[in-house]
């Protein structure tokens, strides 16, 4: 049967059974639209007429022309299990095999595009002229919207490039093309870069869980973590670097640089002249513990150190008003009141507030005292004394040497002469008055 084109064509339903058909010959000769036609569209002997048997036909194509689809357009067949070709077959590169034949999964796909050398884009999706989301020939996705991943597996597994311009994952609006203003990271390549367009007050990320933040870092630099921050790694034996590096003085090398140990450093604070603390602990905003600039530790609680070596071995600075270790809270900053030392310095220096009248030490064992001062100045101990100078001297007198006392008395004379010997020797030790 005959048709013109353009014309309508209904359904017939067949009576006869089905009966063998010829192959389809390709291509037909323009373009044509058969409407509900219960047949498979064949060429005719001239181009402006075509056969059909049953089957649907709507918006039909023909190969060699520009084809317009204005209806739904329906593949529904499973791909064959081949890797060369797919369900739908795009592009004027090579399918079902040879040299750069198109290579898809082997258990079939639906959707192959292989196109030649030299194309923009593998599709473009625009409105009104206007792209909305387009993939070029390196495989780059650009889209206008927003990105939905509903999937818990989204993976982004390849290695960065090796440039300092560009990220394997790039965030902002900042730039990625390596000029003014632009993204500059590692040489070596950088996996996740963000980088936000001048003026940006946001933030760089926020974690949350329900509406709470749990990790944060501001456009400053800030960081916020709610959870516990574990850094398990081992410190290099670097002299100039550390695990957790602090500060803004400098760290690698160079003047000025962090000295560490060889054996390497967990955590290291290294600051430019000028700052007032290394750390500062407090409990509503009350300080607890610091350590400024100059090595001074301050704790306002006690301290308790249970190992059996705790050394102070730095020579003592020759201030009076100072001491190698100082004790007490009568101060030491060289003012009334505070302590008052040797010009040459001081080891151990112990000055108690106006109005103490405990110990100045008590040395014990299992409880019971062995040795004490008293804030008066008593001295209790329950031990012998051996003294090993050459001087002695008590009650605020003048030490001198041991004095020598005369001989054995045999008489009367020389038990006179014996009692002014002692008698003298007691007054130079400072024992009679």
């Amino acid at each position: 049967m005959r048709i013109p084109l353009g014309s309508e064509l209904r359904r017939v339903a067949p009576s006869l059974p089905p009966l063998p058909l010829p192959e389809p010959e390709l291509p037909f000769p323009a373009s044509a639209t058969a409407l509900d036609a219960p047949g498979i569209m064949y060429p005719a002997d001239g181009p402006t007429e075509f056969s059909f048997l049953y089957g649907q036909l709507q918006n039909v194509a023909f190969l060699g022309g520009t084809n317009t689809w204005s209806g739904r357009q329906s593949f529904t067949g499973t791909p064959a299990a081949d890797t060369s070709h797919a369900l739908i077959e795009v592009g004027n590169g090579v399918f079902g095999g040879g040299a750069g034949t198109f290579a898809g999964a082997a258990s079939g796909t639906f959707l192959g595009i292989n196109a030649s050398a030299g194309i923009s884009r593998f599709f473009d999706f625009q409105v009104a002229g206007v792209s909305k989301a387009n993939l070029g020939p390196a495989g780059n996705l650009v889209i206008a919207g927003s990105l939905t991943a509903p999937g818990n597996l989204n993976v982004f597994s390849g290695a960065p490039q090796a440039q300092a311009g560009l990220a394997l994952v790039e965030i902002g609006a900042g730039g990625f093309a390596g000029g003014a203003g632009n993204f500059s990271g590692s040489a070596a390549g950088t996996h996740l870069g963000i980088n936000a367009a001048a003026g940006y007050t946001g933030d760089f990320a926020n974690f949350e869980v329900n509406g709470s933040s749990f990790y944060k870092v501001t456009n400053a630099g800030d960081v916020t973590a709610a959870g516990r921050q574990s850094f398990t790694g081992a410190p290099t034996a670097d002299t100039s670097h550390a695990l957790i590096e602090v500060g803004n003085g400098v760290f690698g090398g160079g003047a000025g640089t962090f000295a560490g140990a060889a054996s390497g450093t967990y955590l290291a604070i290294n600051a430019a002249a000028g700052i007032s603390r290394f750390i500062e602990f407090q409990v509503a905003g009350v300080t607890k513990a610091n350590l400024g600039p100059a090595g001074n530790l301050l704790l306002a609680g006690n301290i308790t150190a249970q190992g059996n070596l705790n050394v102070f071995s730095a020579a003592p600075q020759a201030q009076a008003g100072l001491a190698l270790v100082e004790i007490g809270a009568g101060g030491f900053a060289g003012g009334v009141g505070d302590f008052a030392g040797s010009a040459s310095g001081t080891h151990l220096g112990i000055n108690a507030a106006a109005g103490f009248g405990g110990r100045f030490c008590d040395f014990q064992v299992a409880g019971v005292s062995f040795f004490r001062v008293s804030a008066a100045g008593n001295l209790t101990w329950t031990g012998g004394l051996t003294h090993q100078g050459t001087t002695a001297g008590f009650f605020g007198t003048t030490p001198v040497s041991r004095p020598s006392v005369s001989a054995a008395a045999t008489d009367a004379g020389t038990t006179q002469t014996l009692a002014n010997s002692l008698r003298t020797a007691l007054l130079s030790l400072g024992l009679a008055v």
